[in-house]
């Protein structure tokens, strides 16, 4: 067994939290990622950017992000700060851990 692909976790949160935003799914670059198995082979700015998009999807009161930043590019950043962001506006309150 290979394990689970993005689209079906995607799905199975859907069902629990609601639609899922295929706005944020372009905006984190992470929507050719669907298909894939879940972090199976993905870069590390790969797995940041569908780690933080799971999250979101999930509605939290609370978000503890571990190193959203770590080893992404300017633009990665860019997108991943404005998603935080984003977050913190809608009333979500998050926690970083950075080293």
């Amino acid at each position: 067994m290979k394990g689970l692909l993005v689209k079906d976790l995607i799905k199975a949160l859907e069902v629990k939290y609601g639609k899922s935003s295929q706005k944020l799914l372009k905006h984190l670059d992470v929507d050719y990622l669907v298909s894939r198995y879940l972090f199976t082979g993905f870069s590390g700015g790969e797995r940041k950017r569908m780690e933080l998009y799971l999250t979101v999807l999930q509605k939290p009161k609370l978000a503890l992000l571990d190193e959203p930043d770590s080893g992404v590019d300017v633009d990665t950043l860019r997108k991943i700060s404005q998603t935080i962001n984003d977050l913190v506006s809608s009333g979500v309150s998050v926690i970083l851990r950075e080293n």
